[in-house]
C-alpha cells in the first residue's frame, strides 16, 4: 500500500505488481505497461494494457515472453480441472451428515485451494449448502439435486477446449506480422477491427526500441546472477489455521538462481 501511494503521488516511476492493480485503477498518465509473462488470454491483455495513455499522450506496451509461458498457462488450465469422481465423492460424503472444511479435506484428500474452488462451484449450483451453527461453517449435501458425472465431464471438456483455444490465440498473436491492435479488436469483435492502428511495431515496420543488442543481454545476465529474493515464511497451515509464532520459520533470502 505504501508503494502504491508513492506511485500515485509520482514519487516512484516504476511499480512491479500483479494484475490486481488494473482493477479500478484509472490513472491517466501511465506511460508504460510491461508484461513479464504472457497474460491468460487476449481479453485480459486488452484490459491490462488499457491502463496506459489514458490522457491521450504517447504510451508504450511491451510484452515479454518465453518458451516456458505456454507451459505455465497450460499448467494453470490443468490444475483447474477437478475429476468429476472427486466431486461426487465429496457430495456423497456430505449425504452422511454435515462436515466442516477440515473434515472434508481429510476424507476426500484435496488441498485447501482446490476445496475452495470445488465448494464454490457446488454452492452456486445448489449441490451443497452451508450453515454456521457454532461459529464454524458446516457443509451439507442437497439431497433434492442429483450430481450428473457425465454432464460434468462434458462441461469440463468444453471449458478446457475454450482455455486451450485462448492459448492458441496468444501464440498466433506472438507470431503476428500484421497490426497487433487490429488482431486484438477482431478477437473482441470490436467495430474498429477493420483498420490498422498505424502505431504498433508491425505497422511501423521497425522496432520501437533498440533492445536487441548484445550488451542488453549481458546486462540482464549480470543482474540475474547477483539478484536476491526474499523468502517469506508461511503463516498458515494447509487448512487455513494460523501457525503459532514460535513455530513459524524465520525470514530468508535467495542469493543465487
Amino acid at each position: 500500500e505504501e508503494n502504491f501511494a508513492k506511485f500515485e503521488a509520482g514519487e516512484i516511476k516504476v511499480l512491479v505488481c500483479t494484475i490486481k492493480l488494473g482493477m479500478g485503477y484509472d490513472a491517466s498518465d501511465i506511460r508504460y505497461v510491461i508484461h513479464y509473462q504472457l497474460p491468460k488470454n487476449i481479453i485480459a491483455y486488452y484490459q491490462q494494457i488499457g491502463r496506459a495513455g489514458r490522457d491521450g499522450q504517447d504510451a508504450y506496451i511491451i510484452l515479454m515472453h518465453g518458451e516456458q509461458d505456454e507451459e505455465i498457462l497450460t499448467s494453470f488450465i490443468r490444475s483447474a480441472h477437478v475429476k468429476p469422481e472427486k466431486i461426487k465423492e465429496l457430495i456423497q460424503l456430505l449425504t452422511t451428515g454435515g462436515k466442516s472444511k477440515q473434515e472434508i479435506m481429510e476424507k476426500v484428500d484435496i488441498r485447501d485451494s482446490k476445496f475452495n474452488e470445488i465448494s464454490k462451484y457446488l454452492l452456486v449450483h445448489d449441490y451443497i449448502y452451508k450453515e454456521r451453527p457454532e461459529g464454524r461453517w458446516v457443509y451439507y449435501a442437497n439431497i433434492n439435486k442429483a450430481f450428473n458425472i457425465e454432464a460434468e465431464q462434458e462441461r469440463q471438456l468444453k471449458l478446457f477446449t475454450i482455455r486451450q483455444g485462448e492459448i492458441d490465440e496468444l501464440k498466433e498473436f506472438l507470431s503476428l506480422k500484421s497490426c497487433y491492435m487490429q488482431f486484438i479488436a477482431n478477437c473482441l469483435d470490436a467495430p474498429d477491427g477493420v483498420n490498422s492502428c498505424g502505431h504498433c511495431e508491425n505497422c511501423q515496420h521497425h522496432l520501437l526500441f533498440n533492445y536487441t543488442g548484445e550488451q542488453y543481454l549481458k546486462d540482464a545476465e549480470k543482474h540475474l546472477s547477483i539478484s536476491k529474493a526474499r523468502i517469506t515464511p508461511r503463516t498458515q497451515w494447509g487448512d487455513g489455521s494460523k501457525i503459532a509464532t514460535e513455530l513459524q520459520a524465520k525470514k530468508g533470502w535467495v542469493f543465487c538462481n
